[in-house]
């Protein structure tokens, strides 16, 4: 693969580099003086982040796949002691995140436009406390399995980053891809689950008065169709 451009090199490849986007909101999130980095840049500061970005914070939390960062940054505002990174594909989503983040006049968040395939070279080791993946893409189809993010791969590159006793929490809507994930979980022994509901607002008393951050965006709509939402949670061991 020695003649290979960095951008046409697999994403996971150590010396990928993200290639040139044309997108004013790239253009836009490279000028701004905000807590946000994009593509390599994101990746400048492993083993430092406590260091240089969260220090004198109680707890770093990573949310993978913020979009515009609504949860994250409700959640920021509810614990101003923990910092708060979220990171999405979407350069629009980041610069929504991070421009709402500055008129809220936060310091205990960072956002981060990057795949996350690249975690593991964003963050050292045990660098995270709580990780959250909220609805990622189910790709139900049978032929695009394979392009679901979250593996038994995915679940050890998570396990290097959080510490000891870290939680990770996992929410979808879909059924299969829910089993999926439990079954790459108990292939591996770094997580312990503490925390496994097929129907999370089955026995609630009213699900339609929850608000963000305890639900996602995309939850309330669920809720609203009676869609059924499950729930993984694991400890990191």
């Amino acid at each position: 693969m020695a003649h290979l451009h960095p951008y046409q090199r697999c994403v996971e490849d150590p010396h990928y580099s993200y290639p040139p986007s044309l997108s004013t909101y790239a253009f836009l999130l490279k000028k701004s003086q905000n807590n946000v980095l994009i593509n390599s840049e994101t990746e400048k500061h492993k083993n430092q982040w406590k260091t240089l970005f969260a220090f004198p914070y109680e707890k770093i939390h990573l949310e993978i796949g913020c979009n515009t960062g609504l949860v994250l940054l409700a959640k920021a505002l509810q614990y101003p002691k923990h910092f708060f990174i979220g990171l999405d594909w979407k350069y629009r989503a980041i610069f929504r995140a991070q421009e709402k983040a500055a008129k809220l006049l936060l310091k205990n968040t960072f956002f981060l436009r990057a795949h996350a395939l690249r975690l593991p070279y964003i963050f050292g080791p045990k660098e995270i406390d709580e990780i959250s993946v909220f609805f990622p893409d189910p790709w139900p189809k049978q032929k695009h399995t394979k392009n679901r993010w979250i593996t038994q791969k995915s679940l050890q590159n998570l396990a290097n980053l959080i510490t000891y006793g870290g939680i990770l929490t996992i929410k979808t809507d879909d059924f299969n891809y829910f089993q999926w994930i439990l079954d790459a979980t108990q292939k591996q022994s770094r997580w312990k689950i503490t925390e496994c509901i097929h129907h999370l607002y089955h026995h609630h008393s009213n699900p339609h008065q929850l608000d963000i951050p305890e639900v996602t965006p995309f939850e309330k709509i669920f809720i609203q169709k009676q869609i059924p939402i499950q729930k993984l949670t694991l400890q990191r061991i």
